[in-house]
């Protein structure tokens, strides 16, 4: 059996009463914790297997000098919230990511979001599809790009779980820097902070888009 913890949180309209909830600070904390830990043990693996980056060769995929270890640890933030409720609170928004995963740990955003082939999957959002068209799909693409990783094969099993997960995502990143580095060159890592944008805006809607925008 599966006991999942749903979200809750105490009600501000009730002043006079306090619903317990998971949502407390602990809990964000604790997550925020989770996060740094699934990252940096994917790195680690990633480092050990000795995966080198297919943008720049000279450095482990997880160890490039201009990209910050801050910027994976976004990403799943990214894309678990939702973007209305993110502009209207945004602290309780990206905490209750936090949350959901720390009270779950391993059973958190284990499921796929639809039946659909193109359906995005666990922690990280991977799909296996691309939407009505019979070729692979993210994830498949990145396990091809990088034998020497060893990611699980099996989809959506790699995609929800947790480490794997992110050892994809720190491997979709690079293959989206190379991308980005082949059209503008060594200028795209010239600003972390651009770059990071870009990044993100490759991982969630591919890099022709980003490019184009």
């Amino acid at each position: 059996n599966i006991i999942y913890s749903p979200y809750s949180t105490d009600d501000p309209n009730t002043l006079n009463e306090v619903e317990l909830g998971i949502h407390t600070s602990e809990t964000s904390t604790a997550g925020t914790a989770d996060i740094k830990n699934i990252f940096a043990t994917a790195c680690q693996i990633l480092r050990d297997r000795g995966v080198v980056s297919k943008a720049f060769p000279q450095h482990i995929v997880c160890e490039l000098p201009f990209l910050p270890f801050k910027a994976y640890l976004r990403l799943p933030l990214i894309e678990q919230m939702d973007e209305s409720e993110f502009n209207l609170e945004p602290l309780k928004t990206f905490e209750r990511v936090l949350v959901i995963l720390r009270a779950n740990r391993n059973r958190a955003f284990a499921t796929c979001n639809s039946a659909k082939p193109w359906r995005a999957c666990g922690l990280m959002q991977f799909t296996d599809r691309w939407r009505g068209k019979r070729r692979p799909g993210t994830y498949s693409t990145v396990v091809r790009s990088f034998p020497e990783a060893q990611l699980m094969k099996s989809f959506p099993a790699g995609a929800l779980d947790h480490i794997n997960a992110a050892m994809a995502a720190i491997l979709l990143h690079d293959l989206n820097l190379k991308g980005l580095f082949d059209r503008f060159g060594e200028k795209i890592v010239q600003d972390p902070v651009l770059l990071e944008y870009a990044l993100a805006g490759c991982y969630n809607g591919g890099c022709g888009w980003t490019i184009m925008a």
